[in-house]
């Protein structure tokens, strides 16, 4: 629309300066001139929005106004909207699926879990499930995301966390498989906690 607006613009602008000083061109005809103009790019602009008007309501031509930063933010928001999310203060959101009983781990203690990881678009980047066997780790070692969500548990325990991509791997990603600024969904089991000496 824009663009034939400014057509528009260019083509009047051209007739109206298009008076030349050996010219004598009446003003009946400039004014015929500028109507002609003005009625074409009239129809281009109604021709132009007819045409967007039926790309949306065909589905066709889906407007590219959606980043990936705000399909992003967009599923943070519909998740935290979900009943029985909880949010903690650093922007960690996560559901309980299966309590757990006992104690839970500190920030710098050994847990064993079983995990699987994927991006909003419902893509599986790592899952132990699948290497069937679970895996051992210092909770210091990992993600921020992991750290503070797995604190939240106790043996026996299942939860999906998301993960903001701030508490992730951030604006650098990792690797070919998690693209810079990803929010991550974690579904964790958590077997046991070694306490740190």
């Amino acid at each position: 629309m824009i663009r034939f607006l400014a057509i528009a613009a260019v083509s009047l602008g051209l007739v109206a300066c298009g008076n030349d000083e050996n010219q004598t061109a009446d003003t009946a005809m400039e004014e015929e001139h500028a109507a002609d103009a003005m009625d074409h790019a009239s129809d281009a602009m109604n021709d132009s929005i007819d045409d967007a008007a039926e790309m949306m309501e065909t589905g066709m031509g889906e407007p590219m106004v959606d980043s990936f930063e705000a399909q992003q933010a967009a599923f943070l928001a519909e998740y935290a909207a979900r009943e029985g999310t909880l949010a903690t203060s650093s922007g960690l959101l996560y559901q309980v699926t299966r309590a757990g009983e006992g104690n839970s781990p500190g920030p710098r203690d050994i847990v064993e879990v079983h995990y699987e990881g994927r991006l909003v678009d419902g893509t599986i980047f790592d899952s132990s499930y699948q290497r069937d066997e679970t895996i051992e780790f210092p909770l210091d070692r990992v993600i921020p995301g992991w750290t503070e969500g797995l604190q939240y548990m106790t043996p026996g325990a299942e939860h999906e966390l998301v993960i903001p991509p701030e508490l992730g791997y951030g604006s650098r990603g990792a690797g070919e498989v998690i693209p810079p600024d990803a929010v991550l969904v974690f579904r964790v089991e958590l077997f046991n906690v070694t306490p740190s000496n």
